[in-house]
């Protein structure tokens, strides 16, 4: 089982990325987990789900699962400085989580954009998620915002 907190570093852990130091065009690193049928439930239970939605009479894991990730693969790369704020998502879902069954999920990314609005610096980065197999399951457009002006 992979907790999101098992790869993903906290803020204030050491000193943060400093907003110039995100690059446009950095590749972000594999990052590998597994979304287990614990981890479902607690998410369920969290979202406030009582009844999980079924295909084919299997129980489907909500597709919102993967957003407790997506932080994780820029992180890897980019230490969080503290007070940062995910202020957009954008996702294209591709395929499905069982919630009967553990997957493992490989997500890797790359900084798509880094630029400042009113002031305020703010990082874009993409992330592809796909069993281990290789079959695609979702993909994630992010946009955070950096604390700490443009040094």
């Amino acid at each position: 089982m992979t907790h999101p907190s098992e790869i993903k570093p906290r803020e204030g852990y050491a000193r943060g990325t400093r907003p110039s130091e995100f690059i446009v065009g950095t590749r972000l690193p594999a990052v590998h987990f597994t979304v287990t049928r614990a981890i479902v439930v607690d998410y369920c239970a969290a979202i406030g789900w009582k009844v999980m939605p079924t295909r084919d009479g299997r129980p489907l894991a909500p597709t919102t699962v993967l957003t407790l990730y997506q932080t994780a693969i820029l992180y890897r790369r980019f230490l969080p400085p503290q007070g940062v704020i995910l202020r957009e998502q954008e996702w294209w879902w591709k395929g499905l989580v069982w919630a009967d069954e553990d997957t493992t999920v490989e997500a890797d990314g790359e900084v798509v954009d880094r630029f400042e609005r009113r002031q305020k610096q703010y990082v874009k980065w993409a992330v592809e998620f796909r069993t281990n197999e290789g079959r695609p399951i979702a993909s994630s457009l992010c946009t955070l915002y950096i604390p700490g002006g443009s040094s």
